[in-house]
Parts: structure tokens; sequence; C-alpha cells
């Protein structure tokens, strides 16, 4: 996760850009491991994501 964050923020400046970018880079992830990605809402509205090996 950090790795993708880290791409993201090396790639933009501009906030406005940076929440595609990084649904961008999480479907790279996801296609280049094979895993799923789950979001969990917490407090109110600070959401966060994380990958997960998928259930076989």
């Amino acid at each position: 996760m950090k790795n993708i964050i880290e791409k993201a923020r090396k790639s933009t400046t501009i906030s406005t850009v940076l929440e595609p970018l990084v649904r961008d880079l999480i479907e790279k992830h996801k296609i280049s491991t094979g895993q799923e990605v789950r979001f969990h809402k917490i407090e109110g509205s600070e959401v966060f994501f994380y990958f997960v090996n998928p259930e076989r």
C-alpha cells in the first residue's frame, strides 16, 4: 500500500488528480498480484483500503 501511495505522490502534485491516479494504481496492483482490495470506513468519513489474498 505504501508503494502505491508513494507512486501517486511522485506522479502528481495536484490533489484533484490524486484520487483517479490512486484508483488506477490500485487496479494495476490487483492485476499484478491477484489480490483483492477492501475498503473500510471509520469515524464517519475516514476511509482506508488494504489488500488481501482472495479466498479459495
